[in-house]
């Protein structure tokens, strides 16, 4: 994913918060992303064309299951960087940049690259 050379500093509380803008949208960084997804719920479709639901708790807990089957996974989330990153009980380890596309849309790029779109956060 290319990172344009522009980036936005804003500061929130004292806090220093930037947003990397990219192609498909803003990056969500420091606190901003502990906002956008702490004790939220977002959906999407994965690669392979299932639709997901993933719920970040507050207390660093995740949930998350395919709509269209009868799997789920759960495990911990937790920010390193301004990264989310996730060990699931089915899964490695794995940390994801978070894109705002636009108010209900968001975009998931793992350390591989691959990419998703959610909406919410509910």
């Amino acid at each position: 994913m290319l990172k344009f050379a522009f980036v936005l500093f804003l500061g929130a509380l004292g806090a220093s918060v930037s947003l990397g803008v990219f192609a498909e949208g803003v990056q969500i960084t420091g606190d901003a992303l502990v906002a956008a997804v702490s004790g939220k719920r977002f959906t999407g479709t994965s690669t392979r064309g299932n639709p997901w639901e993933a719920t970040y708790t507050e207390d660093g807990k995740l949930h998350v299951r395919l709509l269209n089957k009868s799997w789920s996974d759960y495990g911990t989330w937790d920010l390193k960087g301004d990264r989310v990153c996730s060990e699931r009980s089915k899964r490695t380890y794995m940390c994801y940049e978070v894109m705002r596309v636009s108010d209900d849309e968001y975009l998931w790029v793992d350390d591989r690259g691959q990419s998703t779109k959610s909406s919410g956060p509910k």
